[in-house]
């Protein structure tokens, strides 16, 4: 008889790598966004828009790390199944 084996998980290995509470890809956007701003306006636009951004940010990764993701990926594919869509038969 086989015996049962058990493999330890940890929980490091599925958790989302983060900067502050934010997925790093968008820490990254928020960071361009803010360096842009900085260069077009000044400072305090620049570190206004930084906080507001990283606080949007937060607010989308606070359920699920990967919902931003998600969302921005589901743009790229229709629908596969419309279930307003029918083919009668002619013939019944």
């Amino acid at each position: 008889m086989s015996q049962m084996r058990r493999n330890p998980v940890y929980r490091a290995v599925n958790k989302p790598m983060t900067v502050g509470g934010v997925e790093r890809k968008m820490f990254g956007i928020v960071m361009i966004a803010s360096l842009l701003v900085l260069i077009a306006f000044g400072m305090t636009a620049a570190a206004l828009m930084f906080g507001l951004l990283f606080f949007a940010a937060r607010l989308a990764t606070k359920e699920d790390p990967r919902l931003p993701q998600i969302i921005i990926g589901a743009r790229r594919f229709r629908p596969w199944y419309d279930p307003v869509k029918r083919d009668y038969c002619e013939g019944r």
